[in-house]
């Protein structure tokens, strides 16, 4: 394990140009743009989170997969929403909700590449359609929409609901009733292409140069910084609310960041598996495979807790239930959950 240096955040960028918005389109469907990697200073090991404390965790993990649910070609985003889920099929301009209840889907156009569930509103970010809606989970009815210039990431949680736009490199506010932008606040990173709420601040992600930095969605502005990684491609975030674990395909590797000192440890995946997606579950955290491969590790170490399972030809997306996650597969075009069982 090593730790990396923390970096101060770059500045941002207004001019996205083709390749980050196909860079964009295929992190949605587990079509990765890999950047090689480049070496990094190291210090010692920063905070390290603590272990699955449930009594209901399994020391030694057996991962099973129930039968997978085909939605269709492009399964990508997903959103939790109580025992069911939420994929968007951003080439098709679909959602679909599987789980618990009857199955329904819903044509919205305009590329879903993002989804949040506040409450009973499900969020979405439509890039191609230049704009953030929100649906009414129980009537099914479009509830609000709100023009924004390439929105590529929107977040749900006790900082409200928050929008970001690659075109304008900017967070912005959303107001709950209406869907109305309230005051944006500008990036810090370089073209920013995914965010997610820890605390007080939103930690936003930039494509170009792997940076990952803070802002204060409480006082409305930068703080301060976090750090980047020249050369190096980043994706699938996710959190447990302090730390934060981001995926590194090209170098095998997960990278976790305390968020309260920007502690920066890299770990290897486990198995060999090329991460393309994270989740932090009740039992450790889900790490999953551009190949299909989905493996449940300890946060301490990054030791695997039982053998890895495969789910699909491949894996895009992941949303941590109880007990388990949810898995989606592009190539296969389905949804897949996967529980853990004591071996």
């Amino acid at each position: 394990m090593r730790a990396l240096v923390p970096r101060r955040a770059c500045p941002r960028s207004r001019a996205p140009n083709i390749a980050v918005q196909l860079a964009m389109l295929a992190t949605a469907i587990a079509a990765l743009v890999l950047a090689a990697g480049c070496g990094s200073s190291t210090t010692r090991p920063g905070p390290i989170a603590a272990s699955p404390s449930s009594s209901t965790c399994p020391a030694h993990a057996h991962l099973r997969a129930s039968s997978p649910v085909r939605v269709g070609s492009g399964a990508g985003p997903l959103a939790l929403d109580g025992g069911s889920v939420w994929v968007a099929r951003p080439q098709a301009g679909t959602v679909t909700r599987v789980g618990v209840g009857p199955r329904r889907t819903l044509r919205l156009g305009g590329a879903p590449v993002s989804l949040a569930i506040d409450g009973t509103r499900l969020w979405v970010a439509q890039r191609d359609a230049g704009e953030v809606i929100s649906i009414d989970t129980h009537t099914l009815a479009r509830a609000t929409s709100s023009a924004l210039p390439l929105p590529v990431s929107v977040a749900a949680g006790p900082l409200g609901v928050w929008a970001l736009s690659l075109d304008n490199a900017a967070l912005y506010p959303l107001a709950p009733a209406s869907g109305g932008l309230l005051s944006p606040i500008d990036a810090p990173v370089r073209s920013p292409i995914a965010m997610l709420e820890v605390g007080a601040e939103l930690w936003v992600l930039g494509a170009q140069n792997g940076g990952l930095s803070p802002v204060n969605g409480r006082l409305g502005r930068i703080v301060r910084a976090g750090f980047d990684l020249p050369g190096r491609a980043l994706t699938g975030m996710s959190t447990d609310g302090s730390t934060i674990w981001i995926a590194e395909p090209t170098r095998h590797a997960l990278l976790r960041v305390d968020a309260a000192s920007v502690q920066v440890s890299e770990l290897p995946a486990p198995f060999g598996i090329r991460p393309v997606a994270t989740a932090v579950g009740a039992c450790g955290v889900w790490v999953a495979g551009a190949d299909g491969r989905l493996a449940l590790i300890d946060p301490r170490d990054a030791a695997a807790l039982g053998p890895a399972i495969t789910v699909g030809r491949s894996i895009a997306a992941l949303a941590a239930s109880a007990g388990g996650v949810w898995a989606s597969d592009p190539l296969d075009g389905t949804v897949t959950r996967v529980s853990a069982r004591p071996a």
